[in-house]
């Protein structure tokens, strides 16, 4: 584990760690709360109607999604894949740029792709990874 640093407006490392675990726990309670709220609100709704709950779960169409759940990881997967060779080759090019002495038309953008490092944005790689996965979707004939 790496040494931890005092980052701004703390003076002191126990106060930031303390900071630090409150604001862990009032995630946490937040999450709590919310979560309870829903399953208490689900759980009153079973014991006050059980039978229009147990004729309502007959009628639910559990497996839907998941036809399309392997395409979907495999094309989300390829395209975080590409996106990292994306970054990767394009960080190899600006420096080399910049090794060479060269002014490099996009230099701004080639050190902002070098501060992602690892940490490519894989929100792209999940929307291009259902665009190609659910293509036949009724939201992809709008967008057209």
């Amino acid at each position: 584990m790496s040494e931890a640093s005092l980052h701004e407006p703390f003076h002191d490392l126990a106060r930031q760690r303390e900071a630090d675990r409150f604001g862990m726990l009032l995630f946490l309670a937040s999450e709590v709360m919310l979560f309870g709220g829903l399953f208490a609100g689900a759980l009153g709704l079973r014991l006050a109607q059980p039978m229009q709950y147990a004729a309502a779960a007959e009628r639910l169409h559990l497996w839907f999604g998941t036809a399309k759940m392997l395409p979907f990881l495999f094309m989300t997967a390829l395209a975080g894949g590409v996106l990292a060779l994306f970054v990767a080759f394009w960080s190899a090019f600006m420096i080399s740029w910049e090794i060479e002495g060269d002014s490099a038309p996009f230099a701004t953008l080639g050190k902002k792709l070098r501060m992602l490092g690892p940490n490519v944005p894989y929100g792209f790689a999940f929307a291009l990874g259902g665009i190609l996965a659910f293509k036949d979707s009724w939201w992809m004939t709008v967008i057209n």
